[in-house]
């Protein structure tokens, strides 16, 4: 395995690219000054070194981490899933991708430019602002019971917010395709966007006042049982109740 490793590190001082993942390492060795990426994944790690200055993509997930160290500036993609960590660093402006799923995050950093947001499993209660040009947010299986201001995002189109405690969704963005906010305390929803190719929202209150609108548009999950909610007749029946 030792000399897997100083190979692989000997490689990467020509390419950049250093892959240490799955090899049963407690430490990670000294790390060439120039590296563009790093996956460190899959080991037993407990702590990092100082990160190279250059690092653009960066997995550390799946090891025993309670922190991490100080971001480069050049980083566009981080993921830490599944270890430990309680908080992140602040995130630089580049960072573009954030995976932070299976932690015990309270709170999340300022989210400067992030347009992929994956921060499922952790013990969030709230959520920072959300950047404008932001794609995905799936913030699953957390302790939400509000979330920030979602209209004014022109280019979400992933919204995943199940299994948290929400009570309340005052708006929706116009272009949002896909929206899963089952297993909350929904009262009622928004009005949807005509966009919407999947909607789930079974187990929330509201959810048994629409069973008559069923279809052929939109798919809505109940339970393991599909049936169909047309968004159109959706929005037009709601006013009325």
């Amino acid at each position: 395995m030792k000399k897997i490793i100083k190979k692989r590190i000997e490689q990467s001082k020509i390419t950049g690219v250093l892959n240490l993942q799955s090899m049963k390492l407690k430490i990670l060795p000294e790390l060439p000054d120039m590296l563009v990426e790093l996956n460190c994944s899959y080991n037993q790690l407990i702590t990092l070194p100082t990160l190279p200055k250059t690092l653009v993509k960066f997995d550390c997930s799946h090891n025993q981490l309670t922190t991490l160290p100080t971001l480069p500036d050049t980083l566009v993609v981080l993921k830490c899933n599944y270890n430990q960590l309680t908080t992140l660093p602040p995130l630089p402006d580049t960072l573009v991708e954030l995976w932070c799923v299976k932690n015990q995050l309270t709170t999340l950093p300022i989210l400067p430019n992030v347009l992929e947001l994956y921060c499922s499993s952790n013990k969030l209660t709230t959520l920072p602002s959300l950047p404008y040009w932001i794609k995905t947010l799936d913030c699953c299986y957390n302790q939400l019971t509000s979330l920030p201001i979602l209209p004014t995002l022109p280019d979400l189109y992933i919204f995943h917010c199940h299994h948290n405690q929400l009570t309340t969704l005052l708006t929706v963005p116009n272009y949002l395709e896909d929206f899963d906010c089952s297993y909350n305390q929904l009262k009622s929803l928004p009005t949807l966007s005509d966009n919407l190719k999947q909607l789930t929202c079974h187990n929330n209150p509201f959810y048994t006042k629409f069973a008559n609108l069923i279809t052929n548009n939109t798919y809505l999950t109940n339970n393991t049982k599909q049936t169909i909610i047309n968004i159109r007749e959706y929005n037009e029946k709601k006013i009325k109740l």
